[in-house]
């Protein structure tokens, strides 16, 4: 009866309906438990939180949640006031909680396989979250680009993201991992291993360090579930050790913090 009356305090539960209530709700708890940390308190990243509660209002945004704030956690403490950000893909939670706290934060626009319409050296700090995955290739009539995924929409919104940051400048880029707990699950329940149909190409971490070293040096990389909670990874993790394969960075979403060269 509490956990109904806390629902029922909030406009933002009542918009998604019972069930997605609910889920928020799991989700909510799911956060103070796994996310959130010792002394953050007073912090941006608890005001972030409090933004995120009052402000996921569609499914797409509870989706997503999780997500949201394991990047804003990884990141907070890296964005100065003054620094002028960028986000290709679309504002999302994230940049408008940044805007509604007076940061100088910009939509990218742009065919994203071809260009950033932006001026070179412009950005301290770009933000790519979750779009990596949808860029196609360039429109091409030779067959060979016809048929087989040849990475060049990609290759040009990375240097693109490059050419846009100023020297020094930062790049936070979230993507899903092709190498997760729950990939493999898809497998062993039959189902096809990626983690959603509408992405065109799901990247590993050494695919995309590839695409990015020619711009940028990786400074950090983490992986995080966001996306389902594993109560009990042993036997997940005991079955990738006896086949000597490493159980680390084995998380759904894949977070990475590039300095641009």
């Amino acid at each position: 009866m509490d956990d109904v009356n806390k629902i029922n305090k909030n406009a933002a539960f009542r918009s998604l309906g019972e069930e997605h209530e609910l889920r928020f709700l799991n989700l909510q708890k799911h956060r103070k438990n796994h996310v959130d940390f010792d002394g953050s308190q007073g912090t941006l990243y608890a005001k972030f939180v409090e933004f995120c509660d009052a402000n996921t209002k569609t499914i797409s945004q509870l989706n997503h949640y999780i997500r949201f704030c394991q990047t804003f956690k990884r990141m907070y403490l890296e964005l100065p006031k003054g620094a002028k950000i960028g986000e290709a893909g679309g504002f999302s939670m994230i940049s408008k909680f940044l805007v509604a706290e007076g940061y100088d934060c910009h939509a990218l626009p742009g065919d994203l396989r071809y260009e950033i319409a932006a001026p070179s050296d412009e950005y301290d700090i770009v933000f790519s979250f979750e779009t990596l995955e949808h860029i196609k290739d360039h429109n091409s009539d030779e067959r060979k680009d016809i048929v087989v995924f040849n990475f060049s929409g990609m290759k040009s919104y990375i240097a693109e993201m490059a050419r846009v940051l100023r020297p020094g400048g930062h790049l936070f880029l979230t993507t899903p991992n092709p190498n997760s707990l729950l990939v493999m699950t898809r497998l062993l329940e039959n189902k096809p291993v990626f983690m959603a149909a509408v992405h065109v190409r799901e990247l590993t971490r050494s695919e995309i360090g590839d695409l990015c070293s020619p711009h940028f040096v990786e400074k950090r990389y983490e992986t995080s579930h966001c996306y389902r909670v594993f109560t009990n990874r042993k036997p997940y993790f005991d079955a990738i050790e006896s086949l000597g394969a490493p159980t680390s960075h084995r998380g759904d979403n894949q977070f990475f913090h590039f300095e641009k060269k």
